[in-house]
């Protein structure tokens, strides 16, 4: 039952409102509270305090207008809410805050390094407020149906934990075990229907892997062991390890917990709830990756700049990561993209994945050395992330428009069919928000790492 927007606005500004609390004693230990009292002509911290309550129960109410009107679940509004929460800093912090004390707007490197601590507290609102007001606006069920589907959730949760153990054992070995089980019990929590695609849901996975570097690496677990949070550009690059470890043990969770929902849907499932379409499972599955292959190659021309390798054995490298690649994003993203702006944002998305898990741990594991976590190892592979980038927007467009000329799934021919992918395309409309979070993931690696000025 669709409720009122009225009803929005007060379920936002009291998400809002619970994200602030929450955040207080942060704001506190860093000091930002006298900053935000600037706001009203003071830098007295009571006064901020009293401010950013405010203003947090504002961006509730802002970002609950201005979500989409179908409801989403709790995982899909906290990452509209990690989005909004980064566009939410560069309006304020780097655009407002400067206008208000009389000074210009400066959004130059130095003025973002500074402002980071405040880009992380944004983040963590923006979650916060997401996840709380995705469960006010969508209630769980206690029926007897969805307890079942919890608790299968969890157990695949367990499991999929298991699962991201070996990447969290290099970015923090002491509790690998501990934080792999909370991960995927997390994850299962969020999702306990895995989103349609196992591509999708390895993206939603690494930004999922990225909020709990946030929340975890960067915030909990300082404070925990009683030292300052880890929220300065310094703090961030000397521990930056930590960070592909998170993204890949996100991403390892939300494509195993996938891959055992299908398995039991594939097992238990009605046949016909299965298959409804001419071709059958196998050659979807073949036609997809052939055609995903042949974009994933026809994008390998923007790679070469960014090769780590040159000569005929770097190209025929290349050119086999290309197609591998491209494989794999014809067989996960194969019903979802059904336009050029979806191929874009699900191939530049992809991309990224690939940048963590091939140049920064695959490729340096071939050469025989170990993944290249570091802050100047990151830094160095810089490049090779603009390359990956670059060939993710080239296989997306290319397998759209491949898909299009040769099984375009988003054209109906019987009122079944319209209705069954109306639903479908209705459940992807948390894919902006998930781009968007990419890309706000993309530039904070630059914004970190880079040299102060």
């Amino acid at each position: 039952m669709r409720t009122s927007r009225s009803f929005d606005a007060l379920a936002g500004a009291l998400a809002g409102l619970l994200s602030g609390i929450l955040l207080d004693v942060a704001m506190t230990r860093l000091g930002l509270l006298s900053t935000i009292a600037l706001l009203i002509g003071t830098d007295d911290p009571i006064a901020g305090l009293v401010v950013y309550h405010v203003v947090a129960a504002l961006f509730g109410v802002g970002f609950s207008l201005l979500l989409p009107a179908r409801r989403l679940g709790g995982g899909e509004t906290m990452l509209w809410g990690l989005a909004f929460g980064a566009l939410w800093w560069l309006l304020s912090a780097l655009t407002l805050l400067p206008l208000v004390t009389g000074a210009r707007p400066d959004w130059s490197l130095a003025a973002a390094q500074a402002q980071l601590p405040s880009l992380i507290s944004h983040l963590l609102v923006g979650a916060v407020t997401g996840l709380a007001l995705g469960t006010a606006l969508r209630p769980p069920s206690v029926s007897r149906g969805s307890a079942r589907l919890v608790a299968g959730s969890l157990a695949r949760g367990a499991v999929a934990g298991l699962g991201a153990v070996p990447a969290l054992a290099v970015a923090v070995p002491r509790w690998a075990v501990p934080l792999g089980l909370l991960t995927g019990a997390g994850f299962a929590v969020l999702y306990p229907r895995s989103p349609d695609g196992g591509g999708p849901t390895v993206v939603r996975g690494a930004c999922y892997g990225f909020l709990l570097w946030v929340a975890v690496a960067l915030t909990i677990a300082p404070a925990v062991g009683g030292r300052d949070l880890v929220w300065s550009a310094e703090g961030i690059r000397a521990g930056f390890a930590a960070f592909p470890g998170w993204v890949l043990a996100g991403a390892a969770v939300a494509l195993v917990h996938h891959w055992l929902g299908a398995a039991g849907r594939l097992l238990f499932a009605d046949p016909a709830a299965r298959d409804d379409e001419d071709e059958g499972p196998g050659a979807r599955g073949l036609h997809a990756a052939l055609r995903g292959a042949a974009a994933g190659l026809a994008g390998v021309v923007v790679f070469l700049p960014a090769l780590p390798v040159r000569g005929p054995a770097g190209l025929l490298a290349a050119l086999a990561w290309a197609a591998a690649v491209g494989a794999t994003f014809g067989l996960g993203f194969r019903r979802q993209t059904h336009d050029l702006a979806s191929g874009l944002g699900w191939g530049v998305a992809y991309g990224f994945v690939w940048w963590v898990l091939g140049s920064l741990t695959l490729l340096p594991v071939a050469l025989g050395g170990t993944p290249h976590w570091n802050a100047p190892e990151v830094a160095a592979a810089f490049p090779q992330l603009l390359g990956h980038l670059a060939h993710g927007a080239v296989l997306g467009a290319g397998f759209f428009v491949l898909q299009a000329r040769t099984s375009p799934w988003w054209l109906t021919r019987t009122e079944a069919e319209a209705t069954r992918i109306a639903r479908h395309r209705a459940s992807l409309q948390g894919a902006p928000a998930v781009w968007v979070l990419v890309v706000v993931i993309v530039l904070t690696v630059p914004l970190v790492l880079a040299a102060p000025a």
